[in-house]
């Protein structure tokens, strides 16, 4: 039989005495014989919530400073100028705050698709976003991952130099808060270590407003899975990564569940009905807020953090053709905007994707590409853009070392058509097609639409960039379109 779970104000375990936010009966009911127990038996979300450890916080600007590695500010040239990381993360700020009203911030990925698991992540999070319409300082993260992206294949023969040295090794690891003596020499998939760090987490909140950080998993399950685990992770991220910043902020730990699932050392207090309704949500909510002391960060404090947290999640590690001169090939480190993000966070199958000149569309398909390629895989990268232009060229020779292929026209007399034509004469069931440069107004050619239809049928992913500068025609409002399955994008 569970233990009774409901909170109580006299007594607590040991360890969490003179806490009162901190006591269940959880931890009344293991130690009530042993009244001098000294080891702290509390509900696992008892032992987490609370005060972070601020240490300081991960040196990102070390990658330029120290390491040399160039940063590739958004429609710039290379740097090598740390001051410029501070420039993009203002930007980034605008960028994302923009589209909110009542200053909450919310950096949401492209939708994901019907599944069961991802329809109640969305009824979770929207029970949230209701209650949280009135309140300011504000930060929601859906499927929240934490950054860097790392390329899978080749990089510049500056992070080569890097790796090899080991008192730099050590600074690049710091900076993406990998744990140094888990990657020896020996061990070349130091990736996969970063790509740890980059689980997802369903939903995280920042509350200027109340001081406290929450992090929300559902599990619509049987069981609660590694949960608490989840949580532990999560919030020694956080620490590492953004140290001083969470001073004064609390960590409060959820898990959104159905009413049969069964759940371990977690008192009801962290537990939330997926089924809840909004006044049960807002009656659950009301008892949630009391489980911290609550004080109002500050808007500069709440800012900077949030700030930080838009940066990192927005980092990527990798080659480009677009910013290599031919004989030099380099790695950068560059910073996603908005679009390319949503884009990246959660690549769709088939996605079109518009916008004006110059919001890097051309950018995010070339990091589509080298992050969605695998080792059984088949990656193309499709020019539609002038024949004979420099950007084809300098594309050309840099994927000719790859593993992706490289199409464009070879005469000028050759039409969209006629590529399309050879994409589905020679790619397998596997592909994956990225279309760079695709005239909008062939796009509403109703062959060049079945020609596409054709491909989707061969592709693993398909994604396709519109060439409408300045954009005139919304391809998310065409019928014909609409009914193509593809998830439309505007950058």
């Amino acid at each position: 039989m569970p233990p009774n779970t409901n909170r109580t104000d006299s007594d607590s375990c040991p360890r969490c005495k003179g806490e009162s936010i901190r006591k269940c009966n959880i931890s009344i009911s293991k130690n009530k014989n042993k009244p001098n127990n000294k080891i702290c038996t509390c509900c696992g979300g008892c032992k987490l919530c609370g005060d972070f450890l601020c240490s300081e916080f991960a040196p990102i600007n070390d990658i330029v400073t120290i390491l040399g590695i160039s940063l590739l500010p958004f429609q710039a040239e290379p740097t090598d100028n740390p001051a410029e990381i501070d420039k993009e993360m203002e930007n980034l700020y605008t960028d994302w705050r923009c589209q909110t009203n009542n200053g909450i911030i919310e950096m949401t990925p492209a939708k994901k698709t019907g599944s069961q698991s991802s329809l109640e992540e969305e009824k979770v999070l929207q029970l949230f976003r209701n209650k949280l319409v009135d309140l300011e300082n504000v930060a929601i993260f859906p499927n929240f991952k934490p950054g860097p992206l790392i390329n899978r294949t080749a990089f510049g023969v500056n992070l080569d130099n890097i790796l090899q040295t080991p008192e730099k090794k050590e600074t690049l690891f710091r900076a993406f808060n990998l744990n140094v003596d888990e990657v020896t020499a020996s061990d070349p998939n130091w990736r996969k270590q970063i790509n740890k760090n980059r689980q997802e987490k369903d939903l995280v909140i920042i509350f200027g407003c109340f001081s406290f950080v929450l992090q929300v998993e559902t599990k619509g399950g049987r069981r609660q899975g590694n949960v608490e685990q989840q949580f532990r992770t999560f919030k020694a991220y956080l620490e590492r990564t953004h140290g001083t910043l969470l001073k004064n902020l609390k960590f409060l730990p959820v898990l959104a569940k159905h009413p049969e699932t069964q759940v371990g050392q977690l008192c009801k207090d962290y537990l939330l009905d997926i089924s809840s309704s909004a006044d049960q949500f807002g009656q659950w909510w009301k008892n949630f807020l009391h489980l911290e002391a609550q004080a109002e960060a500050s808007t500069e404090s709440f800012e900077k953090l949030v700030k930080r947290m838009l940066m990192t999640s927005s980092l990527v590690l990798t080659s480009l053709p677009q910013q290599l001169s031919q004989n030099s090939p380099d790695s950068h480190l560059i910073i996603l905007r908005k679009g390319q993000w949503r884009l990246l966070s959660a690549p769709p199958q088939f996605a079109v994707i518009q916008g004006n000149p110059t919001t890097g569309k051309s950018l995010a398909v070339e990091l589509g590409l080298a992050f969605l390629c695998t080792e059984e895989s088949c990656g193309s990268l499709v020019s539609l853009g002038e024949y004979s232009s420099v950007q084809n060229e300098i594309r050309s020779h840099h994927f000719m070392s790859t593993d992706i292929s490289f199409i464009c026209y070879q005469n000028a007399t050759q039409t969209p058509t006629d590529l399309l034509q050879i994409m589905k004469e020679t790619q397998s069931q596997d592909s994956i097609i990225c279309f760079d440069n695709f005239p909008l107004e062939d796009l509403k050619n109703p062959d060049v639409r079945n020609q596409i239809r054709d491909l989707m049928e061969k592709s693993r992913n398909l994604w396709i960039v519109v060439d409408d500068s300045p954009s005139s025609f919304d391809l998310s409002k065409d019928a014909d379109w609409k009914a193509l399955s593809f998830t439309f994008l505007q950058f």
